[in-house]
């Protein structure tokens, strides 16, 4: 089967663009801000390297685990989804030209789950199959002995 991709809908990428972008620019902020405290903190230990115009002192690592994810989740969805418009107007654009990207995809059918082989019917199970459906025979417990009156009253 042959699919072909003539263009993209420029509203319904800017949709999907958008929250993919935010959560993406919302986890790679957290994890810069994790490693930018990790290296602060170790500057500040070592009493290493100043950092020119940049107090990092007075900067708590919590409000730099809450603006820098937020700052990157922006950043991204927009500098992200205004790239991606570049790319889809540039697509539409040259599949105008060309006619289209062409997919060929082949239906593979998945087999059926098959059920195991059925037992194979045989005296004994011929018989079990037939009388299932009467009532098992009546059963009646053993007796149990009676006690014996003369070794009840024994001296022993």
């Amino acid at each position: 089967m042959k699919l072909e991709l003539r263009s993209v809908s420029l509203w319904s990428f800017i949709k999907i663009s958008v929250f993919v972008n935010l959560i993406l620019g919302f986890i790679i902020g957290l994890v810069y801000a994790v490693f930018m405290l990790i290296f602060m903190s170790l500057f500040a230990k070592l009493g290493g390297i100043p950092l020119q115009g940049f107090d990092y002192t007075e900067m708590s690592g919590a409000f730099m685990l809450i603006v820098m994810p937020i700052m990157f989740s922006l950043g991204a969805a927009l500098f992200g989804t205004i790239w991606g418009v570049v790319c889809v107007l540039t697509y539409n654009l040259i599949t105008m030209l060309t006619g289209g990207l062409q997919i060929n995809v082949d239906d593979v059918s998945v087999p059926d789950y098959q059920q195991p082989p059925k037992q194979p019917v045989t005296d004994y199970t011929a018989q079990t199959e037939h009388d299932s459906q009467s009532a098992p025979p009546p059963t009646t417990p053993p007796e149990q002995p009676k006690p014996n009156e003369n070794n009840q009253n024994s001296p022993i």
